[in-house]
């Protein structure tokens, strides 16, 4: 049985070993994270848009932050916290900024599982509600209750789509 011996050399130079490859260790929490604005409370953010200068950020807590944003070139950095306001009694499920030529004078609206829809001011001024009302089925139980995924509204914002759990797809017009 003949056998060879495989010899490697690798040659390390002094920089190699002390400049470490890995990238340096995640902060613990978004508390220590330099992102998280000053006076924001950890949570998860679940939906976010901007609007000019803010950024509108719906988290777990079941709060509405607007932040100000700063600019580094052409990068928004968010800056502070402007306002902090509830949103809805039950999960909030998205948040998207409003048309320009908006039918209801607001700069954003929310929507929650149950299927409330609220339009906001930048100042987190309640405008106007709306609820959707969305079908259930009798012969499930409540780990699987229809809940609205998704709103999006038409740029004269006159209508809006909304789309539940169950895949039903509602065009709505919105009237005063």
């Amino acid at each position: 049985m003949g056998g060879s011996i495989l010899t490697a050399f690798r040659t390390f130079y002094l920089k190699e070993l002390l400049d470490p490859l890995t990238p340096p260790d995640s902060p613990l929490s978004r508390s220590e994270s330099p992102v998280l604005p000053v006076g924001c409370k950890p949570a998860t953010v679940l939906a976010m848009t901007n609007i000019g200068q803010h950024l509108i950020v719906i988290d777990s807590n079941k709060a509405i932050k607007v932040v100000n944003l700063s600019y580094n070139g052409d990068t928004p950095i968010p800056d502070s916290v402007a306002y902090v306001f509830p949103a809805h009694r039950d999960s909030v499920q998205g948040v998207r900024s409003m048309p320009p030529s908006a039918y209801v004078q607001a700069d954003f609206y929310t929507w929650s599982v149950c299927g409330t829809v609220i339009f906001w001011d930048q100042d987190g001024e309640f405008k106007e509600e709306l609820s959707i009302d969305l079908e259930q089925r009798n012969d499930m139980d409540d780990d699987y209750k229809n809940e609205l995924k998704v709103v999006e509204i038409t740029q004269s914002a006159t209508f809006f789509v909304s789309g539940d759990k169950f895949g039903v797809l509602r065009y709505v017009k919105l009237c005063r």
